[in-house]
């Protein structure tokens, strides 16, 4: 890791230290929705987590799975599965049954630390740039340059 990439590496980290992981897809989010009002449900979320078990099997009945990625970006020609994680947390059992699932169909599935990721992410997809791997938006990955598949 170069000196840059450790210096961008620990603002990122600082910078949401203390988030949920909801706030920091509500900051993604609020961020395109402000941003692009042309693009508006081209980026949107998938509600995969219940309150409670009442929810959770209403949920189930009407289509909702375990480890469907938080956001979705409708990109020209493709759809872009992002998954929002705070630095050092990582995916469940799920999330890499479904990653697997939408990048055998050639879908780009991305993880997402923090909100200046997801803005060089959005931009990228914007100017038709198709994702190459899994972590190149990846804070934690471009350290230990994992692989995307």
């Amino acid at each position: 890791m170069t000196q840059t990439q450790h210096s961008a590496r620990s603002l990122a980290y600082d910078k949401v230290a203390n988030w949920s992981e909801a706030k920091l897809q509500a900051v993604c989010f609020q961020y395109h929705w402000n941003k692009f009002p042309a693009e508006r449900g081209l980026l949107h979320s998938n509600n995969n987590n219940s309150q409670n078990a009442i929810k959770g099997n209403l949920n189930k009945a009407i289509g909702t799975v375990p480890g469907v990625s938080d956001l979705e970006y409708v990109a020209e020609g493709f759809t872009c599965y992002i998954e929002l994680k705070l630095p050092g947390q990582s995916q469940s059992p799920d999330q890499k049954v479904f990653e697997a699932l939408v990048t055998s169909r050639n879908h780009p599935y991305l993880i997402i630390r923090d909100p200046d990721s997801f803005e060089h992410l959005i931009a990228d997809l914007q100017q038709g740039q198709r994702p190459t791997w899994k972590g190149q938006y990846d804070i934690d990955a471009i350290e230990y340059q994992l692989p995307y598949h």
